[in-house]
């Protein structure tokens, strides 16, 4: 059973469920009733049952600022020759993925869980493009020393690389002015998204390079020294390594080649450590205060002392070393590519081995296109 066919419901709760409910419902189905019974799609929107009652329940009024799961969007805005493509993709990395992975476990996002979502179809995009480059001998989730797992390995001049994938998403500040818009829609149709400032968030932190700056820190952390533990690296210490970084953003200003990126990366990438350069009445955005407020924070959670603070910095400061270079790019698109001149000698990479990255990674799956412009799940 598919879960949201009307038909099969013994009862719809709303009997003025909303007109653009009713639609994706419909144009959900027919897509999936032309895909194999044995489809992750159809199995994953199964698993997204427990949503249906609420979805149907949805008045015109509240669908327009409903939350719904985003595969449902995604099946209802592509083509199905895309969905095809996808399902060849899902298939192609699970069957070269490890027995403890589940390369499709983000297909049944719930309406909230939509960063899981935009992670894990980032992350099928890479894998599944440099799997069908069986040359390059790819594996795929590797164990690295520190016991994490490195998300692609592949050959390149006879040398072992590392690419790890992450992904930035609008903040929660931002889905806060962006739903309180789009609330406001419902009754005023000359209702404008003003940032910063009145009327959704009057303090709000953005948009702001200086704060997307200590986003892309934040977000590299993450993959460099997990809870600020530079032993819990998702990089090798010895190998080549790539970040694949993508700015899945709708209201942000934090894009690919933004100035928040830039400024991020150039401190990642710099002679460090080097004292921070922040000029008077202006927030420093220096790697070096980065750090420092990071072990401070860790101080006052209780997850360090602060000897072990003081300890940890200088490793922290160094970490960035282990990174060859980064691939940013905005959504699917490819925006900029960065090689770390200062890397260590293990970990350098050549122009040509990025290179080759770079042109591996420029091109779009059928599945990741943009969006008909009259898709009313694009705002959702």
């Amino acid at each position: 059973m598919i879960p949201f066919n009307p038909s099969e419901m013994p009862e719809i709760p709303n009997p003025t469920m909303s007109t653009y409910t009713k639609t994706l419902i419909a144009n959900v189905n027919e897509k999936l009733n032309n895909l194999p019974t044995t489809s992750p799609l159809r199995k994953a929107v199964t698993r997204l049952q427990p949503y249906a009652t609420t979805l149907t329940s949805l008045t015109d009024q509240a669908a327009a600022t409903a939350k719904y799961p985003p595969l449902l969007l995604f099946i209802n805005d592509q083509p199905i020759t895309a969905l095809l493509d996808l399902e060849n993709d899902l298939s192609l990395v699970r069957t070269h993925s490890p027995k403890r992975q589940d390369p499709t476990s983000f297909l049944a996002a719930g309406p909230h869980d939509d960063r899981a979502w935009t992670s894990g179809l980032f992350e099928l995009y890479a894998k599944a493009t440099l799997l069908k480059r069986p040359e390059l001998t790819p594996t795929l989730d590797a164990r690295l020393p520190s016991g994490r797992d490195a998300d692609i390995q592949l050959t390149i001049d006879g040398n072992r690389l590392n690419i790890e994938c992450t992904v930035i998403t609008d903040t929660d500040e931002d889905r806060t002015i962006w739903d309180a818009y789009l609330a406001d829609l419902t009754t005023n149709s000359n209702a404008t998204l003003t940032r910063p400032g009145q009327p959704y968030v009057p303090n709000a932190t953005g948009p702001s390079p200086y704060h997307d700056t200590k986003r892309v820190y934040a977000k590299i952390y993450e993959k460099l020294a997990k809870d600020g533990d530079p032993t819990k690296t998702q990089l090798a210490p010895n190998s080549i390594n790539i970040i694949l970084l993508s700015c899945n953003t709708v209201i942000s200003s934090l894009k690919g080649a933004s100035h928040g990126m830039d400024w991020a990366l150039d401190e990642l990438f710099a002679d460090q450590p080097r004292p921070p350069t922040a000029r008077p009445g202006l927030p420093d955005t220096s790697l070096w205060a980065f750090v420092t407020n990071f072990t401070q924070h860790l101080v006052k959670q209780g997850q360090l002392t602060r000897r072990q603070a003081n300890d940890r910095i200088q490793p922290l400061m160094t970490a960035p070393r282990t990174i060859s270079g980064l691939l940013a790019f905005d959504g699917y698109t490819l925006a900029q590519a960065r090689k770390n001149y200062n890397a260590t000698a293990t970990c350098t990479i050549t122009h040509a081995q990025i290179a080759t990255v770079e042109a591996l990674l420029t091109t779009r799956p059928s599945w990741a296109q943009p969006p008909p412009e009259d898709s009313q799940g694009i705002s959702r």
